[in-house]
């Protein structure tokens, strides 16, 4: 489970009520990462790389799946400034979740839609309004 995930849990915990935690190995996620060779091997096709080139980023989806994306630096520096915009207005920076919620944003074709999604969600951060509707408005903006 995720590291936010892990926090509303801990946050569910009554204080002064004792608990344990078991650390366990997290499992191969799929087959793939068993076939990709080792660091320094040489790789498959073209030895240049192109400007801008080796921005993606692996998302590993619920039903097991996995999807490269592509990662513009547009996106990244959306990423960023809801990050920034997490800590100034929440307290708490966190690129993962400044990711999760630029997805919800972007696949939101309004602010209430946006709004519901990030309640459903992530309705233990509890966000403010104000920060929903900024973030929409940054993204779609």
């Amino acid at each position: 489970c995720r590291h936010f995930e892990v926090a509303r849990m801990l946050k569910e915990i009554a204080i002064g009520s004792e608990f344990s935690i078991d650390r366990v190995s997290p499992k191969k996620a799929f087959d793939e990462m068993a076939k990709m060779e080792p660091r320094g091997a040489k790789a498959a096709g073209s030895t240049t790389v192109a400007a801008g080139a080796g921005k993606k980023t692996l998302r590993m989806k619920q039903g097991g799946g996995v999807v490269v994306e592509e990662v513009t630096d547009a996106q990244s520096q959306l990423v960023t400034k809801i990050d920034d915009h997490l800590e100034a207005q929440v307290g708490i920076r966190d690129e993962e979740l400044s990711t999760t919620i630029y997805n919800l944003a972007k696949e939101a074709k309004e602010a209430e839609e946006f709004a519901g999604a990030m309640d459903q969600k992530l309705a233990d951060f509890a966000f403010p309004d104000d920060f929903v509707l900024d973030v929409y408005d940054l993204v779609h903006g």
